[in-house]
């Protein structure tokens, strides 16, 4: 009766409040993928415990390893054998000089498309330039020339790492002679962005 009908009164406004509240929907949500991810990995705790960091990159030094990492992740997979072959990856982006959109953004049209993912006018952002590629925005360049970064990722994927069991072998040709540069275009080209 009364004691009823205050029960449900203060159960009822618990309830609007929560309808009205971000934060507790994002923790519903959470939760939901929390279990789903779980039983997948067949583990428990947060969903974001221990499988995902996140980081801040306050050096040019840290952006730079960050998209090593990135780029690298396909080998290390296993799923790819050099870095010019990753897919959806900048590096392959980048090697392939992509006039089209990216594979990433291919890949959320299709996803679109099968209503996977809801229809967004958002697009991918262009690649940043690197510090000896013409740009529009100078000061937006990472601090590091397109050929050196490809030597860099080279030389990183044939390291083995622990804990991941693909790597490059080292028979394959550096890859300046994988994408039909001479050591003396490299060379050249590395020493004028120095002295850029």
């Amino acid at each position: 009766s009364d004691a009823e009908a205050e029960t449900v009164s203060d159960i009822t406004s618990v309830y609007r409040e929560r309808l009205r509240s971000l934060s507790w929907f994002i923790k519903c949500l959470n939760e939901t993928i929390a279990r789903m991810a779980n039983a997948e990995d067949d583990c428990t705790g947060h969903f974001w415990e221990a499988r995902f960091h996140s980081v801040p990159l306050r050096t040019e030094t840290a952006v730079i390893q960050a998209m090593a990492y990135v780029d690298l992740n396909p080998i290390r997979a296993g799923t790819a054998n050099t870095p010019e072959d990753s897919d959806f990856t900048s590096f392959k982006s980048r090697a392939a000089k992509v006039t089209q959109p990216s594979q990433v953004g291919q890949a959320i049209e299709a996803l679109s498309e099968r209503r996977e993912l809801l229809r967004t006018a958002i697009k991918p952002k262009p690649l940043m330039a690197f510090a000896d590629e013409p740009t529009k925005h100078p000061s937006h360049r990472l601090p590091i020339g397109v050929d050196d970064y490809r030597v860099l990722v080279d030389a990183l994927a044939r390291c083995e790492m622990p804990g991941k069991h693909g790597k490059m072998t080292d028979e394959l040709p550096s890859i300046i002679e994988r994408m039909g540069l001479s050591s003396e275009d490299w060379f050249k080209s590395t020493t004028r962005s120095r002295r850029c």
